[in-house]
């Protein structure tokens, strides 16, 4: 009885705030300004500014007074460059309020079935609008406290930006970070393809693994084991608002001080509770995670791990690693496709290796580059010039490698009985697989080669496209 009233009250509760959001968003999107001139102040965060030749763009807070009243919401704006035309760089370096005139709009939808919706993801960040910028009068400092803030932020990362221009310590800021670059973009598209682009974005990996290191330097250096752990969450506490707070990195940090709270005062709590909590905490705080994938995976993705380790016996690391990283990508795999619609065998092997790799080898090696421009030591581009040529070695062989394409599949979006089933057989394999551990890889087998045997859209032999080139629509029929 408990369990159930429970339930139904964090829905109901969930449910109406996502319900209260959502009518206050819809207020803001039914606002009948759209192509009016305004005149307005934009609010901006330096690491939401994108500059380039041509334009001027990224995300703000717009004040506008409407009917007398001051409304606030969140825009995507863009200011067209005219020929010649400068805008002062410290709109990139520091929190600043724009005076500005132009127009807004509501941003375009897709015109085509299950691809990327910007309209929609936008929705998801809380912005209806979009603002076109047509003149710039004034650009000054915010100097509010949360402007000075954010101007901390930049001065505290600025000595990492100014070396973004090398491709490894683009990566590097990304990975350790949460750093952007037109660099790192171009790589991302690979690191996609192989499977193991959740290894460059922050998460509660890469939190462990500051926290293991930064624990064992703590202890070795003589400090007691309660110090310690104080000094680590409030290091993690300044780095988390650093990185600009990532779901899986405040999954980590409150899954860390519930443990704590729960050894206090012994609470009858296991870590799927405290993992189950967490969630819905964050749900409540913001129902449009539901609609992050982030969130998803996060989540989803420690669940697998406390569950395989729960049922765990003794077994070989190495093993232990490869079946958790199995069970991580059967459970991932199907919510992945659903929105690259593509699916590659052969990451099973890039990813359990890549896992490797990663501890071994790229984060340690992450941590020295780190120490190393903060001390500001000599050899800094000698070393990173290395690196450079590394990581543009292996950019060349994935772009010119034709091997890997060939184990790729286009499978399109999965029907929802596809993607329970295959999510069913993920969690078999996770339940089975200190059981009966030939029953878990056959029925894993079976049950992805009969999808990709039976269902159409994997028969080779006749392509159909649906394309929408700007005018009208064209389809486009392809017969082997």
């Amino acid at each position: 009885k408990k369990t159930i009233i429970t339930t139904i009250i964090l829905i109901i509760t969930i449910f109406s705030h996502a319900q209260i959001q959502t009518a206050r968003f819809q207020a803001i999107e039914n606002f009948p300004i759209e192509n009016q001139e305004i005149q307005a102040f934009l609010y901006t965060d330096p690491f939401d500014v994108q500059l380039d030749n041509s334009s001027i763009r990224g995300e703000g807070k717009l004040q506008i007074i409407h009917n007398k009243e001051v409304m606030h919401f969140n825009v995507n704006f863009i200011k067209w460059l005219e020929e010649d035309e400068t805008v002062n760089h410290r709109v990139t370096e520091e929190a600043s309020i724009w005076h500005v005139n132009g127009k807004l709009q509501i941003p375009n939808q897709a015109r085509n079935f299950d691809v990327f919706d910007y309209k929609t993801y936008l929705a998801t960040q809380e912005i209806a609008w979009a603002l076109e910028i047509d003149g710039i009068k004034s650009i000054g400092e915010n100097d509010s406290f949360f402007g000075r803030l954010l101007g901390l932020r930049y001065d505290l990362l600025n000595k990492f930006i100014q070396l973004n221009y090398h491709e490894w310590i683009a990566v590097h800021n990304k990975l350790l970070l949460n750093i952007d670059s037109e660099i790192y973009s171009d790589y991302q598209e690979n690191f996609t393809a192989l499977g193991i682009a959740h290894f460059f974005a922050i998460s509660g990996f890469h939190i462990y693994f500051i926290k293991r290191l930064l624990n064992y330097i703590l202890l070795r250096l003589g400090m007691r084991i309660e110090y310690a752990n104080k000094v680590i969450f409030i290091f993690l506490c300044i780095y988390t608002w650093l990185i600009r707070w990532p779901v899986g990195v405040i999954r980590v940090l409150l899954m860390s001080s519930l443990s704590s709270i729960k050894s206090r005062y012994q609470l009858p709590l296991t870590r799927l509770d405290i993992l189950s909590v967490i969630g819905i905490l964050l749900l409540l705080v913001n129902p449009l995670n539901v609609l992050s994938l982030g969130y998803t995976l996060s989540f989803i993705m420690t669940f697998v791990v406390i569950l395989y380790n729960q049922t765990s016996p003794l077994k070989h690391n190495g093993i232990q690693s490869i079946e958790m990283t199995f069970a991580c990508l059967l459970v991932s795999w199907p919510i992945i496709m659903q929105s690259s619609f593509e699916w590659n065998i052969i990451q099973v092997l890039i990813v359990v290796m890549f896992t490797i790799f990663f501890n071994k080898v790229i984060m340690p090696t992450v941590f020295l580059t780190t120490l190393w421009i903060l001390l500001s030591l000599p050899g800094l581009h000698e070393i990173t010039s290395k690196l450079n040529q590394m990581m543009t070695f292996f950019d060349e062989v994935m772009t010119q490698s034709e091997l890997f394409d060939s184990f790729n599949m286009i499978v399109g979006k999965q029907s929802l009985m596809i993607l329970y089933v295959l999510i069913l057989v993920g969690l078999f394999f996770i339940g089975f697989i200190h059981i009966r551990p030939y029953l878990s890889y056959s029925v894993f087998l079976i049950m992805y080669l009969l999808i990709i045997i039976g269902l159409p859209y994997t028969n080779q032999s006749m392509k159909l496209t649906m394309i929408d080139v700007g005018q009208g629509d064209a389809t486009l029929l392809q017969m082997s």
